[in-house]
């Protein structure tokens, strides 16, 4: 140690830290004493302490920058809930999957993004996931421009100091991927193009066989030629329903939309089908049509044929009698709900879960493809449909279509 430092009595301070200790040692006293160290040891706690709280707020700051990055990149929609429902964020990808702004989503509720018959069951899942019990199910989400997606969804509780403040959720577009299994599935029931095959051929082959014993008989008895003409008429009828059910399934359809008054349309139907409809003491009634229906985009044909095709259903299944309700009204001022109930027997369980297979009917002369035909006409629309049924109780047939059809509908 330099003499002339020891001669002024200048205090030289060492200073040890390791791990959790601070160790100091002066080579010479100071006339303060115990003060002076004090100080010096507090000086030195702080430098410490801020040092610390630097590497603390570093850290912090880049988990931060991570998660925002993961938020903001991410495929998947996310956003957050707190405990009372209300939504506090959301990342790009829901404005992506919805076609609303951040600043929409914030004002919006559940019952703005599901399907009237899905709220409950989704609610539920909320209801859940609040309780601490992680959720993962699909749902239909209503998009703004009214086009329908499906959506996988995983609600996860928020637990901050083990209290549980909301839920994050993930919503992942599967529309594509269902379409695509749908597809797979539908390829894997027909066994490709045979089995469409045989199954036209046989379609085909009994009304021919009834035409052509009937001209056989005409030839040697003329007296009944009316009554045999009127059974070959309705043969005839027959087969063209098939070609022409055949037609919208054996390709993809390519869709001229223009505009289409859905009132109108109705009442056309009805009209069209009003006579079958008497013949089987069957009342058809609009007991509900929203004033605020706009005129909306479709395929006037395809949409006619879609409700020919259900009501004639409707008709079947009530061989007593009875009434066919039909609702229409606007949801979120985006898409149209056209529900038909009747009172007739009902579908039980096991046939409900065929009844969309081709070449599966539960009438005894059905060809098993009007609900076939049904489903690609909706799915043309970009809409969804949906039937509940319980024996004894009737169906329910819902049918939700976009006002405005998506641009990419082809």
């Amino acid at each position: 140690m330099d003499s002339n430092i020891r001669a002024y009595r200048i205090p030289v301070v060492t200073i040890f830290a390791l791990a959790s200790t601070v160790s100091f040692f002066s080579v010479c006293p100071h006339p303060t004493g115990l003060l002076y160290f004090m100080v010096i040891t507090f000086l030195v706690i702080g430098c410490i302490i801020d040092s610390f709280l630097h590497y603390q707020t570093k850290t912090l700051s880049e988990s931060v920058q991570q998660y925002k990055t993961l938020f903001e990149y991410i495929p998947d929609a996310i956003y957050c809930k707190d405990i009372m429902g209300r939504y506090t964020s959301f990342n790009p990808a829901c404005e992506k999957l919805t076609g609303y702004s951040v600043n929409e989503m914030m004002q919006m509720t559940l019952s703005d993004w599901v399907l009237p018959e899905d709220y409950e069951r989704v609610k539920n899942h909320v209801r859940r996931a609040l309780k601490g019990e992680p959720q993962h199910f699909e749902t239909a989400i209503v998009r703004k421009n009214g086009e329908i997606v499906q959506a996988k969804i995983s609600y996860l509780p928020m637990i901050k100091e083990n209290r549980i403040t909301g839920i994050y959720g993930i919503a992942k577009d599967i529309t594509e991927y269902k379409k695509t299994d749908e597809l797979l599935q539908r390829s894997e029931k027909l066994s490709a193009v045979g089995q469409l095959a045989a199954g036209v051929a046989h379609e085909i082959r009994n009304p021919l066989t009834a035409l052509k014993g009937f001209l056989q008989l005409q030839r040697h008895n003329s007296n009944q030629s009316d009554e045999h003409l009127s059974i070959m008429l309705a043969e005839l009828e027959r087969i063209d329903q098939i070609v022409s059910e055949l037609l919208v399934l054996a390709k993809p359809q390519t869709v001229q939309f223009s505009p289409v008054d859905l009132f109108r349309l109705l009442e056309q139907v009805i009209i069209l089908i009003n006579t079958q409809a008497i013949m089987n003491n069957v009342e058809i009634v609009i007991s509900e049509f929203d004033s605020k229906i706009p005129t909306m985009m479709g395929e006037e044909n395809q949409l006619k044929q879609l409700l020919i095709n259900l009501l004639k259903n409707a008709i079947e299944a009530m061989p007593n009698g009875g009434t066919i309700d039909i609702r229409c009204r606007m949801i979120r001022e985006r898409s149209v709900l056209i529900r038909i109930t009747d009172q007739g027997c009902g579908i039980p369980e096991e046939q409900l879960q065929k009844i969309n297979e081709p070449f599966f009917s539960t009438k005894e002369k059905g060809t098993g493809l009007g609900l076939v035909v049904s489903h690609r006409i909706v799915e043309n629309h970009r809409g969804k449909l949906t039937i509940t049924s319980q024996p004894g109780q009737g169906t329910r047939v819902d049918i939700v279509l976009p006002v405005q059809i998506p641009s990419s509908t082809g």
